[in-house]
């Protein structure tokens, strides 16, 4: 198959692209100009520029490609910004996908759709609460490409993914330099997600849904396996294609 991945010059897109490449797969990544494609190119990916809220860049991008694994999504920055990228955006690739008549898209959403949840156990009948900006905006998302599921447009499926660990997850730089400095402790044996905070006083107790980024790609390329994706028979040469850019080339997605 050959398979569009967006989003692939982020941490869980970059993961999920290399590791359909290392199982055979001919991949093609959509990346907005500047992005750095140079990991992927080294990896055999071929690299096509774009961006999801440019209809023409995604219709090269989507030519021949029999699945999609759409992943890109802007997670900051205003409540216009996420409708544009994550509504939108999600919008016009599902749109793309039907012209060019995919067998199969994967629309990667986010656990947080069912808001702070303290216990339990989460699965598709589990309550909504989208409580922040990007959380609505993914739920959105989500109502975009399951319409088109739903009207026969494009097979979909949702993956709702948690918190992704592991090399070059840079959003816990952060919690790990406050760690390194001192600012933060464990307490016990941090089974609990127990911390004393120095800076502030007290202590926080934080519980993850965290997974490796390794276990959800090995988990991903198993459901492939699993619903008869089979290898591409030759690894595709690393290459690179730019999208024509115009004034027209540039409208809006709304709808």
């Amino acid at each position: 198959m050959r398979v569009l991945v967006t989003g692939a010059t982020g941490f869980v897109g970059g993961a999920v692209a290399r590791q359909l490449a290392h199982d055979g797969h001919d991949v093609r990544a959509l990346a907005r100009p500047n992005s750095d494609t140079r990991r992927l190119v080294d990896d055999g990916i071929e690299v096509v520029e774009g961006d999801v809220r440019d209809r023409p860049s995604l219709a090269v991008a989507m030519t021949a490609c029999s699945h999609v694994i759409h992943l890109a999504a802007a997670k900051r920055g205003s409540a216009a910004l996420l409708d544009d990228v994550n509504v939108y955006g999600t919008a016009n690739v599902v749109n793309a996908a039907r012209v060019a008549g995919v067998q199969r898209f994967v629309f990667g959403s986010t656990m947080g759709v069912h808001g702070f949840v303290t216990g339990g156990t989460l699965d598709e009948r589990s309550p909504i609460n989208p409580n922040t900006p990007y959380r609505r905006s993914k739920w959105q998302g989500e109502q975009v490409a399951r319409d088109a599921h739903a009207h026969g447009a494009v097979p979909v499926v949702v993956a709702r993914i948690s918190t992704v660990v592991g090399n070059g997850a840079m959003g816990w730089v952060p919690l790990a330099r406050d760690v390194a400095a001192g600012r933060l402790r464990l307490i016990g044996d941090g089974a609990l997600g127990t911390w004393e905070d120095h800076h502030r006083g007290g202590q926080v107790e934080t519980r993850g849904d965290g997974v490796h980024a390794w276990d959800l790609v090995r988990s991903a390329s198993k459901q492939n396996r699993n619903i008869g994706i089979r290898p591409t028979a030759t690894a595709p040469r690393p290459r690179s294609q730019n999208a024509a850019r115009n004034p027209a080339a540039l409208s809006r997605a709304r709808g």
